[in-house]
C-alpha cells in the first residue's frame, strides 16, 4: 500500500516538475480614462425677448376686451433647448381656479352686473383666436387645436361644455379652442401635419408659438370685470 501511495506521490510531483518547465512572454495594456456621463436637459422660455429658465416668465395680458371684440396680443411664446442633449418640446396651458376681479375702482357699478362667474365659466368664453408657430409658416393651427380637443374629448361633449366654440373665422371647421378646452390637451410640434412626429430639437434650437385671444360675443354683463390669470407650460423631454 505505501509502495502504491510513493508512486501516486511521483507521478504527481513529476506532472508539477513537467508544467512548470514552460515558460510564456506576456505584454499587458489597460486603457484607462474612459467615462461616461449623463447629459443633461434645461428648458429655457421666452416672451419675444431673452431666452431664461424661470417660472417667473410673463407672457403678456389683456385689458378692457368685450364680448365679440377684437383680440387681444399678439402673445410670443418660445421654447430653447438650453441643455446638451437632443428633446421634444410640448406644451400645455392652464388656468387659475379663482376669479379675478379687475374693478370697478371708480365706485362704477355696470348695470346688471353681478360678478357671479366662476373662473371655468370665464376660461369657457376666452377663445384663442389666432396661434401660428414654426412649423406652420402662416397657418393660424388655432383650428387644428379646436380639431384635436374635439377628437379627444368627443365634437358634441367638447361644443357642450364650451371647450370649442363656433367662429366664421375658423378655417377648418368652423370652430376655435376656449382656455377652458385647451386644459384637455397637449400642444406638440409637428413635422407635418400628416404624420403628427414630434420634432427633434437640438441643443439650442427653438420653437415658438405667438398668438391672439379673443371674448366670446356670448359673454354676458356678468362677465365685466372679470378674468382668469393663465399658465403657460412648456416640457423638454430628452430623446
Amino acid at each position: 500500500m505505501k509502495k502504491l501511495l510513493f508512486a501516486i506521490m511521483a507521478i504527481v510531483l513529476c506532472v508539477g516538475l513537467i508544467g512548470g518547465a514552460f515558460a510564456y512572454f506576456t505584454d499587458t495594456l489597460s486603457s484607462s480614462g474612459n467615462n461616461f456621463t449623463a447629459g443633461y436637459t434645461e428648458l429655457l422660455m421666452s416672451n419675444g425677448g431673452a431666452y431664461t429658465h424661470t417660472n417667473a416668465l410673463v407672457i403678456g395680458s389683456g385689458t378692457k376686451m368685450s364680448p365679440g371684440g377684437p383680440a387681444v396680443g399678439t402673445f410670443n411664446v418660445g421654447f430653447e433647448n438650453g441643455g446638451n442633449i437632443s428633446g421634444e418640446v410640448t406644451g400645455t396651458m392652464t388656468y387659475s381656479s379663482t376669479i379675478v376681479i379687475a374693478g370697478p375702482t371708480d365706485g362704477f357699478i355696470p348695470p346688471g352686473w353681478t360678478g357671479t362667474v366662476s373662473a371655468g365659466e370665464f376660461a369657457q368664453k376666452l377663445v384663442i383666436a389666432t396661434a401660428f408657430t414654426d412649423g406652420s409658416g402662416t397657418v393660424n393651427v388655432a383650428p387644428y387645436w379646436a380639431q384635436q380637443i374635439s377628437d379627444e374629448q368627443g365634437f358634441a361633449t367638447a361644443v357642450a361644455n364650451q371647450m370649442i366654440i363656433a367662429d366664421p373665422s375658423s378655417t377648418l371647421n368652423g370652430y376655435l379652442p376656449t382656455v377652458y378646452g385647451m386644459q384637455f390637451i397637449t400642444l406638440h410640434f409637428w413635422d407635418g401635419y400628416s404624420t403628427k412626429v414630434d420634432l427633434a430639437l437640438a441643443p439650442g434650437g427653438i420653437h415658438w408659438v405667438n398668438g391672439t385671444l379673443k371674448l366670446a360675443s356670448t359673454a354676458t354683463n356678468n362677465y365685466e370685470n372679470m378674468g382668469i390669470n393663465i399658465t403657460v407650460t412648456g416640457t423638454l423631454t430628452s430623446n
